[in-house]
């Protein structure tokens, strides 16, 4: 039998988690580096070699999505002007609204850095092989987080298979926790999503997925750990949720450098972010205004092997080549009914 966990020991090891100190690799945990006063690096032995610019560029495009950080408008900026401190070269961020728009972006070479979320990346090197994993986002510490499919407090749901015959909103066809796990997780327990769900939605926005939810208008809805900690004062707030299911855990989002980027040029941008984190005053002020990140980790393709295995196996039994487009907002053109 499990001892329970004293409560002060609890809530100090919060404490802990949240400024990004602790070292569990176990549970995609992992300490911060990083010592004196500022810790940012020395501008002038850092600036990098920069890719080959079209004829009169004087920018580099700094592209993201807000469906996967729950990001205000102007979130990156001190990060982007910091950035651009260290390259030499303003860097510009670019708001796109789907992770479909992001990967596109990538294949026509239109940003020179991308913020991509796991499936996201997976999809976008598939097409370009030599876009290049910088370093991992690290969210109060952690490496990884979960993917949940949720119900509201009062269902009578108490396993997937009794969601046969619901309502089920995902967020897109590339979101890894809003989609990919949990539709394994449904194959995985014996469910068809394509044959065995009455309606499918596909939201673009992790929120408005717990809001359909928590207004009655799904059943069950599909989302990430941090989305139910936002939702719990808003959507939750209003109607209890619960967790059905844990669809399993995934390496956070990946900031990518174009094929053009030079590798020495990645690697010293790679040292420059994982020396930027929110253990020090310079640090915090970076990423005050993203509410979740506390720095960066350092990142290989193969971590994120494992979701390149479920996707495959999803495509697979799709029977499609690659998801279709999926644009937010537009629930009633991807509903099945």
């Amino acid at each position: 039998m499990t001892r329970p966990v004293p409560l002060g020991l609890l809530l100090a090891l919060w404490a802990v988690l949240l400024m990004g100190c602790v070292s569990m690799e176990r549970e995609g945990v992992i300490a911060l580096v990083g010592g004196g006063a500022d810790p940012l690096p020395d501008v002038s032995e850092l600036t990098l070699p920069l890719p080959q610019r079209p004829p009169g560029a004087s920018e580099l495009l700094l592209a993201f999505t807000p469906v996967a950080y729950g990001l205000e408008p102007g979130a990156l900026d001190p990060l982007a002007r910091r950035l651009g401190e260290l390259l030499g070269l303003p860097v510009v961020p670019v708001s796109l609204g789907s992770y479909a728009q992001l990967i596109a972006a990538v294949e026509r070479e239109e940003a020179d850095l991308v913020m991509l979320a796991p499936l996201s990346y997976v999809i976008a090197r598939q097409a370009r092989p030599d876009l290049q994993p910088v370093a991992q986002t690290l969210v109060h510490g952690r490496t990884s987080y979960s993917s949940y499919l949720m119900v509201r407090q009062d269902s009578p749901a108490r396993q997937l298979r009794d969601l046969v015959g619901g309502r089920v909103a995902f967020v897109d066809e590339r979101s890894t926790s809003g989609f990919l796990l949990p539709y394994a997780a449904f194959l995985d327990h014996g469910v068809d999503p394509e044959r065995d769900l009455s309606r499918v939605v596909f939201t673009g926005d992790h929120l408005l997925s717990l809001e359909r939810l928590a207004g009655g208008q799904v059943d069950a809805a599909a989302t990430y750990s941090a989305a139910v900690e936002q939702a719990s004062g808003s959507a939750g707030g209003q109607t209890p949720l619960r967790m059905l299911h844990t669809a399993g855990r995934l390496p956070l989002d990946v900031i990518c450098a174009s094929g053009a980027f030079p590798a020495e040029g990645v690697a010293r941008l790679r040292t420059a972010l994982t020396s930027i984190n929110t253990l020090h005053p310079a640090g915090r002020e970076l990423y005050a205004s993203t509410g979740r990140f506390v720095g960066w980790a350092p990142v290989d393709d193969q971590q994120y092997e494992p979701v390149r295995q479920v996707y495959q196996r999803v495509v697979a039994h799709r029977g499609e080549g690659s998801p279709a487009p999926v644009e937010p907002q537009q629930e009633a053109g991807h509903a099945r009914d």
